[in-house]
């Protein structure tokens, strides 16, 4: 099956913005994991926020304890920024559409983003007693949804190079459901390991997109049926439980534990 739907021709639009265009609705036919346009605006935010981010730390004093905070996280900072500038490339047409071995290189890269993302935000959660929560917010309420949105793009990434690879459309359900799943548990383990609600909340955003996105293909009768009603609820169910742990996160996570925090923002744990 080839894709049913195509991006419109505009002179105008960058190579990039035009192959991710590409990605995620040229092969929407295919693919379950197709969140609804409005949820790519939260880009904006999280850009507004790391950018503000900067600004607060170009003015810290040498003697803020934030300072050694920053210190163990630039490493992670500087490889996030590299893999996603790597993923960017990637979506060269020669890659997407490309071998086996070319296909991954999206996914791959945006993982590792996620990844080092990751890793900041455990760090942070470890150290967070150590500053004030304006401190902690100001220098990394960008970076936790960055690291959420990322993990939820690695997702609908693997299932855009399925689509790509015109896998058969019942490996593209089974992909959908377990990426629905892999959401839904790192939300778990980041908010029961002390990480807080922000991942989780944006997480909870993502799966609501892809339920969306899964009514309008259901409305429309258009693209892959196969698995989209199953999708639909899985991914709504998804997005509440995820809200859910997001809430719990924000009020205090009573019972939660520091495993997030203890084990993966130590020094003893490096990728």
């Amino acid at each position: 099956m080839h894709c049913l739907l195509r991006p419109p021709l505009c002179s105008l639009h960058l190579s990039f913005v035009r192959t991710v265009y590409g990605l995620f609705t040229l092969c929407l036919c295919r693919t379950l994991v197709a969140p609804s346009p409005y949820a790519f605006a939260i880009w904006g935010p999280i850009y507004l926020l790391e950018a503000y981010a900067m600004i607060y730390i170009a003015t810290l004093s040498p003697s803020s304890p934030l300072v050694s905070i920053l210190q163990r996280t630039a490493p992670f900072w500087f490889l996030a920024n590299v893999f996603q500038a790597l993923w960017s490339c990637s979506f060269r047409k020669k890659f997407v559409t490309g071998s086996p071995l070319a296909k991954i290189l999206s996914p791959l890269f945006l993982s590792l983003t996620s990844l080092s993302l990751s890793k900041i935000h455990a760090i942070a959660t470890q150290s967070r007693a150590t500053i004030t929560r304006f401190e902690y917010a100001t220098a990394f309420f960008g970076i936790a949804l960055h690291f959420g949105w990322t993990a939820a793009a690695s997702l609908v990434n693997i299932n855009g190079s399925l689509a790509y690879a015109l896998a058969s459309l019942s490996l593209q359900k089974y992909a959908g459901f377990l990426s629905v799943l892999a959401a839904t548990a790192l939300a778990l383990f980041v908010v029961a390991g002390g990480g807080g609600g922000i991942v989780p909340l944006v997480l909870a955003w993502a799966l609501k997109a892809v339920g969306s996105g899964m009514t309008a293909r259901l409305k429309i009768e258009k693209g892959n049926q196969v698995g989209a009603g199953a999708m639909k609820t899985l991914s709504e169910a998804g997005a509440g439980v995820c809200a859910a742990l997001g809430v719990w996160g924000l009020t205090g996570g009573d019972g939660a534990g520091d495993f997030w925090g203890g084990k993966w923002g130590s020094g003893d744990l490096i990728f």
